[in-house]
């Protein structure tokens, strides 16, 4: 398995422990985000993981290669217009704050320890763009009276290794209305 310095923070380095004869190369995070290298499992790795839970949190998991240590699940909510995230484990999408922002899950991995990262039961499914709540706002305009519902909730839309929760910033818009509808539903 890999044993890395510092997690996957800047500076930190990972190097893979097969066993005692295999190199042991550590691999780099660079200040751009990257890695030096690819993550490679160990060779005589074998077992799979427990199939994901079947639309826990109203998402579900397509496995197109199976659950063998190694393979890649999809995430997708049962009820559109939404996007599958991780929240902490005291975190629902019904209790989430305004300020937090949950990151969104591109896919879901069986380790080398036989365990989904992230967690299924980590992720849930949050509405995209419209937000789970929302503050109403109000503007005048030409004598037109225009009211739109500004996202309490937003979420980074990169995909992540780690589920973490980051603040996030208040939402601050050009004056006017045109600079506050360009803000709404930049990911």
């Amino acid at each position: 398995m890999y044993e890395c310095s510092d997690g996957f923070n800047l500076d930190s380095q990972c190097v893979l422990n097969c066993n005692q004869e295999s190199a042991k190369l550590p691999i780099l995070c660079t200040k751009e985000g990257l890695w030096t290298q690819e993550f490679k499992l160990c060779e005589n790795l074998q077992g799979e993981c427990p199939p994901p839970p079947s639309e826990l949190n109203f998402v579900e998991y397509k496995c197109e290669k199976g659950y063998g240590i190694g393979a890649v699940c999809t995430p997708s909510c049962v009820i559109p217009p939404s996007d599958p995230v991780t929240l902490p484990e005291n975190i629902t999408a019904d209790t989430l704050e305004y300020w937090m922002e949950p990151v969104r899950v591109q896919s879901i991995v069986c380790t080398g320890r036989r365990q989904w990262h992230p967690d299924p039961l980590l992720v849930h499914c949050i509405q995209s763009c419209e937000g789970i709540r929302g503050l109403q706002v109000g503007a005048r305009m030409a004598g037109l009276e225009l009211a739109l519902v500004v996202p309490r909730v937003q979420y980074n839309a990169f995909p992540a290794v780690l589920p973490s929760l980051h603040p996030a910033h208040p939402l601050d818009p050009q004056p006017g209305l045109p600079g506050l509808l360009q803000s709404l539903c930049q990911m």
